[in-house]
């Protein structure tokens, strides 16, 4: 027998301790001061907030709020104009007697506190492998430069990452209404997560289908007929055309800078054949491998159910045509489930695929614009390091891809509709 490898430091829980400490602090300093301290005392605008609200004061006077998209008729990233779903604005209406400065404050508040009752409930249903992995996730959450963009422009994706971790626990809990529920509300807020619709239909769970579809439409409605339909019909496809602005990271923006690179500093959508079809063939592929990764029958074991919903939520972005940094803070999901099963696995390759998406989607691509705001101009550059964020994208998908390994028996168990804790 050969000697007996010789333990690492992590495996030490004192150096674990020593070591979250250490960069726990300063992270979080930094975001509380970033994200809460200075903009209660500088009080700036908030730019995506500000066009959502503006929505909102028009729907309250019975003003269509769509008219200044209408009147466009195309996606415009630096664009004031609101595209968002109807119930985005609808939900900040109540907001609109405080003024838009003093509203901001105040949402900017409340999606604080959806970060942290997204991390307990994510962990609540995920059960970590020990307290370590839940403070190592916090920081992994804290020091995510999505979230900072989403938290600095008041953006209703921490809400949708808020419900993502409830669609998760009820999924993982087998077919519970509760996860459906929350699934509708997300896509009512922003449709961004298809996949995890088709997974729900292929994982066989019927009642959160039919609840999402339920909740979904109910929720939809409550801004009025009227408004969803034109939305549907009218803003949602305008939408679709994507661009291919720098900040669309997914394949669809890739495509319109490959095929029209001015599209990367005009952000217009010139299409074409080529770019269409190109695009309509990713989509095709990433539903195809992640559909034969993922098998005929949903998995009988709690981790294998966690790293199907992970990997739905990493292929969502590859099929949109628009998915930009404010949307990656939703792909936290799947990086914390990556990281969970990695350490639970004790496998460096997942850990490795958490590591350089989290940082491919964050530090890297942070650079860029650090870059971009220092007036760095070389083209060639900016064009392959503005890819980072795809990159990260195509990396964290493969990497769920990946953890999809065989399961632990042929034949699972039948679902139950709640699976208690054995705790």
């Amino acid at each position: 027998m050969g000697p007996e490898p010789r333990p690492s430091a992590l495996d030490n829980p004192g150096f674990r301790r020593l070591a979250l400490w250490l960069a726990g602090v300063p992270i979080l300093c930094f975001y509380l001061w970033s994200t809460l301290v200075q903009p209660l005392l500088v009080r700036p605008v908030f730019p995506d907030f500000a066009q959502c609200f503006r929505a909102a004061t028009r729907l309250r006077g019975g003003v269509d709020p769509y008219l200044s998209f209408l009147a466009i008729g195309h996606y415009s990233y630096n664009g004031s104009e609101c595209a968002y779903a109807p119930l985005t604005p609808w939900l900040v209406e109540p907001f609109t007697p405080l003024g838009e400065e003093n509203a901001a404050l105040v949402v900017l508040v409340l999606l604080q506190l959806c970060l942290v009752a997204f991390l307990v409930l994510f962990y609540r249903g995920l059960r970590p492998v020990s307290r370590h992995e839940v403070a190592l996730g916090a920081l992994l959450l804290l020091g995510f430069e999505p979230v900072f963009a989403n938290l600095w422009n008041d953006q209703s994706n921490i809400l949708v990452l808020l419900v993502s971790a409830v669609v998760l626990g009820a999924y993982l809990d087998g077919d519970h209404w509760r996860g459906g529920v929350a699934y509708g509300l997300a896509i009512a807020i922003k449709p961004l997560q298809p996949a995890v619709g088709l997974l729900l239909f292929w994982g066989r769970r019927w009642w959160m289908v039919a609840a999402a579809v339920a909740a979904g439409v109910l929720a939809s409605l409550l801004p009025g007929p009227r408004l969803l339909w034109e939305y549907l019909t009218r803003v949602l496809p305008a939408e679709t055309g994507g661009t291919g602005f720098r900040d669309n990271a997914a394949p669809a923006g890739f495509l319109e800078r490959l095929f029209h690179p001015a599209t990367f500093y005009d952000g217009t959508a010139q299409g074409g054949l080529a770019v269409r079809g190109l695009y309509a063939a990713v989509v095709v592929a990433v539903l195809a491998v992640t559909w034969w990764r993922l098998g005929r029958s949903p998995r009988a074991d709690r981790q294998g159910r966690a790293v199907e919903m992970a990997t739905a939520v990493a292929a969502s972005p590859l099929l949109l045509t628009i998915s930009h940094t404010f949307h990656a803070a939703l792909l936290l999901v799947p990086i914390l489930l990556l990281v969970h099963v990695g350490l639970e696995r004790r496998d460096r390759w997942l850990l490795g695929a958490a590591a350089v998406g989290w940082l491919c989607l964050g530090p890297v691509h942070a650079g860029m614009l650090t870059a971009i705001g220092n007036r760095f101009t070389v083209d060639a550059v900016l064009r392959i390091w503005n890819e980072s964020q795809l990159l990260g994208m195509v990396v964290i998908w493969l990497g769920c891809l990946a953890a999809l390994r065989a399961r632990r028996s042929s034949r699972p168990e039948p679902l139950s509709p709640r699976l208690r804790s054995s705790r």
